[in-house]
């Protein structure tokens, strides 16, 4: 009966902890359709209400099913600067560069009539013969844009031959440096802008200098592109929390909890009065603030003055994973809480498609199994590019799956734990049964009637 007892407490946590891994679609609190795709690989822009309900801060629970239930390999990766390259039309000017490539012997001859006698003057000199040819100046810098590499369109003869520049480049006329002696370009190959660049160029420098070779007869620029490439910061997704007035230990505090296991990565704090500054301390705290308060941010200053000459608040950047719960203490009294706006990052989920249509996206379980990153370790390219990472897929709407109690564990451990206290004293009984049976039997094994 005891080893029917025990093999059955046993079965009851082993069965528990089955429940708490199933990985079943059903067990996330929420999924969506996602739409349909040409492609295998796929990606998917999460969006705030995703990232709102997680329950991992490393993005663990959130899964892509396929119309039979299974899982399909996944990675997710945050969407940093959008990097673009763009062109633009460079000024340029052409100087007359005069060329001695020859001389030639000129004889003049000068007659004379004196008295009756004819004479005759006979002069030979040297006169070189000069070559007129352009060279051509380059002004880089445009409205601070660093331009990369430049791209020549020009004609020269001969035609066939290949363009050897001496490449100069500075911020004074006066005072230039080499960056190419000898550089070699052509026109022979029009689908090749490579045969046509110059680049890449140092950054910081305000012209750039071209002087062809001797051997050209004639060199004529017509036109210079300048590629330079315009950065975009990293997208971010906002949401807006409202703060509550606490009273504690004399001090007022404006508490706000973070709504999700996945952090904010900044944060700003609004005053709730318009066009004002709010100034004061962010505290953090685990549990208990009066007993484990830890200062976070000291000395903030924030502001909504909206104003062309005025910059912006910054957001305070800070490690928040460990905080589920802040609180902010203003210098100054307010007339109203004020409010909290969280800066979450944009991620994308990539994943890898089986052809059993349709897929959903699952997120919300706090049983997931840890992710592994599993797409990256069998895809060859890199997920970092942008434009490795398949097509786009869109998320149809939001439905319940499990619901908001796969957002946190049921009340299950305490009855295991009784469970797993009953079975401790009941081997502690067992254990001193047995002893006093054994103590029992030794006492009479020593007594008088035995011998």
């Amino acid at each position: 009966m005891r080893r029917a007892l025990i093999l059955f407490v046993f079965g009851m946590l082993l069965n528990g902890n089955a429940a708490l891994g199933a990985s079943d679609s059903d067990d996330f609190a929420y999924y969506a359709e996602l739409s349909a795709a040409s492609q295998q690989l796929q990606h998917v822009r999460l969006p705030l209400e995703v990232l709102l309900v997680l329950t991992r801060t490393d993005l663990g629970d959130i899964a892509v099913f396929d119309d039979q239930g299974n899982s399909l390999p996944h990675s997710i990766v945050k969407v940093g600067p959008e990097v673009t390259d763009l062109q633009l039309g460079l000024p340029f000017h052409e100087f007359d560069n005069f060329l001695r490539n020859r001389s030639t012997s000129v004889t003049r001859r000068e007659q004379t009539e004196e008295n009756g006698q004819l004479s005759e003057l006979e002069t030979t000199e040297i006169v070189p013969q000069l070559e007129k040819r352009q060279d051509y100046l380059i002004e880089l810098e445009s409205d601070g844009r660093h331009i990369v590499e430049i791209e020549l369109d020009w004609t020269h003869e001969p035609s066939g031959q290949i363009v050897e520049l001496l490449i100069e480049i500075g911020n004074e006329l006066d005072r230039m440096r080499v960056l190419f002696r000898n550089k070699s370009l052509t026109n022979l190959n029009r689908d090749n802008a490579q045969w046509r660049t110059i680049g890449p160029l140092p950054r910081g420098e305000k012209y750039l200098r071209l002087t062809p070779s001797n051997s050209l007869v004639q060199f004529e620029l017509n036109r210079v592109i300048g590629h330079y490439q315009q950065t975009l910061p990293a997208p971010t997704l906002l949401h807006r929390i409202h703060t509550t007035r606490i009273e504690e230990d004399g001090q007022v505090y404006y508490q706000f909890d973070i709504p999700s296991a996945l952090a904010p990565e900044a944060l700003r704090i609004i005053p709730p009065e318009a066009h004002s500054v709010i100034r004061g301390d962010l505290f953090a705290s685990s549990d208990y603030f009066s007993k484990h308060r830890q200062a976070v941010a000291m000395n903030v200053q924030q502001h909504n003055i909206v104003d062309a000459e005025v910059r912006a608040s910054d957001p305070l950047r800070l490690d928040l994973g460990a905080y589920p719960t802040l609180r902010f203490s203003s210098r100054d009294a307010l007339p109203s809480p004020p409010v909290v706006e969280l800066i979450y990052p944009v991620y994308e989920l990539v994943f890898l498609g089986n052809g059993v249509n349709a897929y959903r996206l699952a997120w919300g379980n706090y049983a997931s199994a840890e992710n592994g990153e599993e797409l990256r370790q069998i895809l060859n390219n890199s997920l970092d590019d942008t434009a490795q990472r398949g097509e786009e897929v869109f998320l149809s709407a939001t439905m319940e799956g499990g619901g908001v109690a796969r957002l946190q564990p049921r009340a299950v451990l305490p009855w295991q734990k009784w469970l797993l206290w009953v079975l401790l004293a009941l081997a502690v009984l067992v254990t001193a049964r047995m002893a006093l049976r054994l103590y029992r039997d030794m006492r009479k094994g020593d007594s008088p009637a035995s011998s």
